[in-house]
């Protein structure tokens, strides 16, 4: 029984866990033929909300406290384990007056300003590690062809949304 925002979906690749993500969206077409839309680990970072904060300190030390709330409020299998920082060792200042996702946090305080790459990896226990580094660790040299290696593309719009949260003020 596959479970939208619940079943986890992992991608293997020569044993080692490449992907790991949830279902978002499940379709039945003719001749019960299932399909399933999955988002990555990162998603999850939507699943919590940051309040109010005003901050002085490092980038790592940002993103350990982000990570740290956000760990407080969802479940096991959503949480993270903070991972290395290669993005701008200064000490930075952010002040934040909304109630924000700590992905809306992460990207208006840090990718914006900052640039950078947010990266998961996974420890030997296949826990989520989340790293923020300068550049990425990998970049892929295969070309992208359409009829080649790419068979499908398409765009899917869905007007669905799906509420985590509702802080009463």
């Amino acid at each position: 029984a596959i479970t939208r925002l619940k079943s986890r979906v992992k991608v293997y690749r020569d044993g080692t866990l490449v992907f790991l993500g949830r279902i978002i969206e499940d379709n039945i077409g003719l001749k019960c033929r299932k399909s399933y839309i999955a988002e990555g680990i990162l998603a999850c970072l939507i699943d919590s909300i940051q309040r109010p904060f005003s901050f002085d300190g490092t980038i790592a030390e940002l993103l350990a406290q982000l990570i740290a709330g956000h760990n407080a409020q969802v479940n096991a299998e959503q949480r993270f384990i903070l991972g290395g920082v290669t993005v701008n060792d200064d000490i930075i200042t952010v002040v934040s007056t909304e109630y924000l996702s700590t992905w809306a946090v992460l990207k208006e305080y840090l990718l914006d300003i900052y640039g950078g790459y947010l990266v998961v990896t996974f420890d030997s226990n296949e826990n989520p590690m989340l790293s923020y580094l300068a550049s990425p660790p990998d970049t892929a040299t295969q070309r992208i062809e359409f009829g080649e290696n790419l068979s499908e593309l398409s765009v899917i719009r869905n007007a669905d949304e799906t509420y985590t949260a509702c802080i009463p003020l």
